[in-house]
């Protein structure tokens, strides 16, 4: 009988030993930490959600240090859903603030926030859905802006990232007002994080630095209608970038550029004119198609303009409709050839929502399945043959030397204020200023005799 009582004694020891400390004080709850876990050596605590925020403060003040049990405790973080969902407008971080673990601010109605200088760990999720979230203001450490930081916040209009941050992971998707993003010259990975900021109306400047960038970059931005003068440096622009960028007109692509990934301007039914400024020599499949089954037609080309001295290798189904939309394993194919070359497809025509009317429409679909045999294709006059002779371009229903187009040349004398613009020659390759001939400038060409 001794032996079961001091075995229950001891279980009981070890639970109250390992048990969470928690406690409330100005309706903020409190987690005592593990000073060693931390390598403290005062009592610290952080701000958890044992105790649901329910104050009618609109503004909280969390205190650099609490006391409870005639122990003083420095407060260092913000447990997981400290926040969520309550009803508060503004926030004051303490001083020694380290941490914030995820979802510490979900959904809840914070309006503005200042980042201290302090802060070292952020976790995911942390103002997602933060609605009416406006203002952030930045004085960090952080190197990295997690997974969903700021996803849904869709009153946030402008977002300066610190100096230091070296990593964006999908971090503004959503937040449809956002106008202005200046990103730091010591990033180096960004991921598809501006999915649906549809008031974006510019493209942010990409550091040199980064080397890394994710698909879906730019996906949904339905605010950009003209990019001619983009400051960006990666060799490639990334599967997705643009997805369904639908109000997309104009496109200038920078000389850096040698590849253009899968589906990168999918669903662009808005892009008529495309500029390629070096010496791209790869575009991948689906760049510039659209999905018939979706309804959403593909980019209807008018000019497409290649100043590189290479003539790029095109996937055949860069500007085809995508018929079939998403097949099922189930989906039969057929074996269709198409301007000489045998490719295989899946069969629209199986899915059950297509009705007779869709089907009614086969001949139609297939004589549209490309649009460039109505555009005009411009290329230096060096490589006029070449592109005559290579497939797709020489679908195109005009091809012509970009040199020849003597209407569309700005005499000199108009275009005195250049300096505000990144200059070019023929080649695509950038140039420190006017020289003799012709010039690409601002997207247009300048005659300096």
């Amino acid at each position: 009988m001794k032996k079961i009582l001091i075995f229950y004694l001891c279980i009981v020891s070890s639970a109250a030993l390992f048990a969470e400390q928690t406690f409330v004080i100005d309706d903020l709850g409190y987690k005592v930490l593990n000073s060693e876990d931390f390598t403290y050596d005062f009592p610290i605590v952080e701000v958890c959600k044992c105790y649901i925020y329910s104050g009618a403060a609109r503004h909280v003040s969390i205190p650099d240090s609490v006391e409870w049990n005639d122990t003083v405790y420095t407060v260092i973080g913000i447990g997981n859903h400290a926040f969520g969902r309550a009803r508060i407008k503004s926030i004051s971080f303490p001083k020694h603030l380290e941490y914030v673990e995820d979802f510490a601010f979900t959904e809840s109605s914070i309006e503005s926030v200042s980042i201290p200088s302090t802060l070292s760990v952020f976790g995911i999720s942390v103002f997602y859905n933060c609605t009416e979230l406006r203002k952030v203001v930045w004085a960090s450490n952080l190197e990295t802006i997690p997974a969903n930081t700021f996803d849904g916040c869709i009153s946030l209009e402008m977002v300066k990232i610190p100096e230091g941050v070296k990593t964006i992971d999908s971090s503004f998707s959503g937040c449809i007002k956002l106008a202005h993003i200046e990103l730091p010259e010591s990033l180096e990975t960004l991921i598809g994080s501006f999915y649906g900021c549809s008031g974006l109306y510019e493209l942010p400047k990409i550091p040199k630095t980064v080397k890394n960038i994710g698909s879906n970059l730019f996906c949904m931005c339905n605010g950009l209608q003209v990019v001619d003068e983009w400051e960006y440096y990666g060799t490639d622009i990334t599967a997705n970038m643009f997805l369904e960028c639908r109000n997309l007109r104009s496109i200038t692509i920078p000389a850096s550029v040698t590849h253009i990934r899968e589906g990168a301007f999918q669903e662009c039914s808005g892009l008529r004119t495309v500029k390629l400024m070096g010496d791209v020599v790869k575009i991948d499949k689906l760049v510039f198609t659209g999905s018939w089954k979706l309804n959403n037609p593909p980019s209807f080309i008018e000019d497409f303009y290649c100043y590189g001295s290479v003539v790029p290798e095109v996937d055949p189904s860069a500007f085809s409709w995508n018929l079939g939309g998403t097949p099922t394993p189930t989906s039969e194919q057929y074996e269709w050839e198409l301007f000489g070359i045998k490719m295989f497809f899946y069969d629209p025509f199986i899915y059950n929502e297509w009705d007779e009317e869709i089907n009614a429409d086969r001949e139609y679909v297939l004589s549209q399945w490309n649009r460039i045999n109505t555009a005009t294709l411009h290329v230096p006059r060096a490589l006029l043959n070449q592109y005559r002779n290579t497939f797709p371009w020489y679908k195109f229903g005009k091809i012509v030397a970009i040199e020849d187009e003597e209407t569309s040349i700005t005499p000199i004398a108009d275009t005195q204020n250049t300096n505000i613009h990144t200059i070019y020659n023929l080649s695509g390759s950038p140039l420190h200023g006017l020289q003799k001939g012709i010039n690409i400038v601002g997207g247009k060409k300048v005659l300096v005799r």
